[in-house]
């Protein structure tokens, strides 16, 4: 297993990052060399001789077990995902960009273009009119450009991490949770500063702003087009939905870097189950503001869907309408209600049992 594992120069002084499947590690040189040793097959009680004659260090084997042990347990340990994946759809490392458009994610130039196209998109959500349903045909052509759309905004990934030398394998469909998703293997970028990283992550973003752009400027010449209006209108809320910080897509990902959390999720909700027992955090403003704003953004979310079930829950008993669209939608938010029902159900009982033993 160990010849499977890759190790990365990283942007960090005399740090490296060590990559198995879709687990990675930040190590030193020490375990870097313990890890090339192992890839050698060496035996494991030869390491710590090997090692002190290399860098004159008086190393045991106990601590080249403590080593391996906390490698094995990182990497090897297969960790669960909300993210299934179904297919690999392309290899982007396979297409050639050409180096202009590499240079738009250049940390200069990039923000400009973004910030210019951003409000470009906003008014156009607000000042284009949306063209009404036409036909059955159009609607399915609508969905089929929306699909281009999203692997467009993962080969904006692939083209801003080729950038800084970061090649990605692989553009895939799956589901995130209940919901499908086009999906990228970013995992790679930790080698690379934060800077970086935040330009990569907001590249999925400015490949669906510059998309936007392209229709509002093609709707100044079709006016009231179907496709067009409508397509600008979907790209424009799943842009809000990647912007996002509290779900785990890009501006997710941003706004861990800002703080320095890269387990961001994991301890903002720590911090919220702290909240619920009345424990005032002891973080940094950004963290307590970012705490706070995702409790008002789940207690939004909740009163929505409540409301949102109760209201056309109504309807359907009463036969006021006969949408398939809004039954499955009640559907699909039952699924979700379920799902985490039974994944909170299930952390709940895995502490009682640490609890007991």
């Amino acid at each position: 297993m160990y010849s499977k594992i890759n190790i990365y120069k990283t942007d960090f002084s005399n740090k490296y990052l060590l990559r198995f499947n879709d687990n990675s590690l930040y190590v030193g040189y020490i375990v870097r060399e313990v890890v090339l040793l192992l890839k050698k097959n060496i035996n494991k009680d030869s390491i710590p001789q090997i090692i002190n004659e290399k860098y004159n260090l008086s190393i045991n084997d106990a601590d080249i077990q403590k080593i391996i042990k906390n490698i094995e347990d990182t990497l090897f340990v297969t960790k669960k995902t909300s993210l299934i994946k179904l297919f690999k759809i392309i290899n982007p490392a396979k297409i050639n960009v050409p180096l202009l458009f590499q240079n738009i994610f250049k940390e200069r130039t990039f923000y400009i273009y973004l910030i210019l196209m951003l409000l470009v998109n906003i008014y156009a959500f607000f000042n284009v009119e949306r063209v009404a349903y036409k036909s059955f045909t159009e609607t399915i052509f609508l969905y089929v450009f929306l699909m281009f759309v999203l692997i467009f905004h993962e080969l904006g990934h692939s083209i801003a991490s080729k950038k800084y030398d970061v090649i990605t394998n692989e553009i895939g469909f799956g589901f995130y949770s209940i919901f499908p998703v086009f999906y990228i293997d970013l995992g790679e970028i930790w080698r690379l500063s934060t800077d970086k990283r935040i330009i990569i992550n907001l590249s999925g973003i400015f490949s669906q702003l510059l998309i936007g752009s392209l229709l509002f400027t093609m709707n100044i010449f079709v006016h009231y087009n179907y496709l067009i209006t409508n397509l600008l209108y979907i790209n424009f809320i799943i842009l809000l939905l990647n912007f996002n910080p509290f779900l785990k897509f890009d501006g997710y990902w941003v706004v861990s870097d800002l703080l320095k959390q890269r387990n961001l999720m994991n301890k903002s909700n720590e911090l919220l189950k702290g909240l619920f027992s009345l424990k005032l955090p002891k973080e940094k403003f950004g963290m307590i503001f970012y705490l706070f704003s995702k409790l008002i953004f789940i207690l939004w979310v909740i009163y929505n869907i409540l409301n949102f079930i109760y209201k056309y829950s109504l309807k359907l008993i009463n036969n006021e309408f006969s949408n398939l669209n809004y039954i499955i939608l009640i559907a699909i938010i039952g699924l979700l209600i379920i799902k985490l029902i039974k994944k909170y159900k299930q952390k709940y009982e895995l502490n009682k049992r640490k609890k007991t033993i």
